[in-house]
């Protein structure tokens, strides 16, 4: 029996001038993984041109759970 993986990727914003390359290359990644990847969580502010961009992204191949994180933003918590 394989060992599968969950990925939990908290975002606080993609209002960095870096955010889609960084993502992108988060998500290449994550295919690259796919034999050992059970599902993506990512875990997500409420803002809304982030909301826009994950719901209009290809996330074809990845079983994606998102969850919206509507306390203040920090690792711990979340």
């Amino acid at each position: 029996m394989e060992n599968k993986i969950s990925i939990i990727l908290p975002i606080k914003s993609s209002k960095n001038v870096f955010f889609k390359e960084y993502f992108e290359k988060s998500m290449a990644s994550v295919k690259n993984q796919i034999p050992y990847v059970e599902e993506l969580i990512i875990v997500q502010t409420d803002e809304t041109s982030l909301t826009k961009y994950l719901d209009e992204f290809d996330f074809s191949g990845i079983s994606v759970n998102r969850v919206v994180w509507t306390g203040v933003p920090n690792f711990s918590d979340q």
